[in-house]
């Protein structure tokens, strides 16, 4: 019985796989430092060569594809963890120029505690729902979903929460 042609083109990418991953991790490993990462990076090449369905007949145009395949993954990834390091490094730089002055520090702490002493005034439902939405970013259905009870309700218990938290917090603005 002949090969099937998909059969075939698995053994060729086996074989393939066997006989160049080590090589193409060592390959990976001149670009990045971490041997999770470079695995990732060639099992990527891999799957990536699979998905295209490259002629494994023609190994020399295969193996120059995974080898392209990996610098190009490896550079792309060395770009990117430079963009997040910058990025990182500019939100320390803006974060250390501003600091607030002791008399804001003082404002947020009385803030801080007025809120918490209206959030204890409220009915435990309404309370529940505030807090899911604003301290743990749960949408109007989410919470619904939570508590067992329907979106409107947990709109107008909102409305009522947010009317009555202004109401409470306007000698403080």
């Amino acid at each position: 019985m002949p090969l099937e042609p998909a059969h075939s083109r698995y053994r060729f990418f086996r074989q393939f796989f066997l006989q160049y991953y080590a090589e193409l991790c060592d390959f990976a490993q001149r670009f990045l430092q971490d041997p999770d990462e470079v695995e990732d990076l060639v099992q990527g090449a891999f799957v990536r060569a699979w998905e295209r369905e490259i002629d494994w007949d023609d190994t020399e145009r295969a193996r120059l594809y995974l080898y392209r395949s990996v610098r190009n993954a490896a550079l792309n990834y060395l770009a990117h963890q430079k963009m997040k390091r910058r990025r990182l490094e500019q939100f320390h730089e803006q974060a250390a120029r501003w600091s607030p002055s002791p008399e804001q520090a003082v404002q947020a702490a009385e803030l801080t505690a007025a809120i918490e002493r209206a959030l204890a005034q409220l009915p435990e439902t309404r309370r529940t729902i505030f807090l899911l939405s604003r301290y743990h970013g749960l949408s109007y259905r989410e919470i619904a979903e939570v508590m067992g009870i329907s979106v409107k309700t947990v709109e107008t218990q909102m409305g009522r929460a947010l009317r009555f938290l202004s109401q409470y917090l306007q000698p403080l603005t």
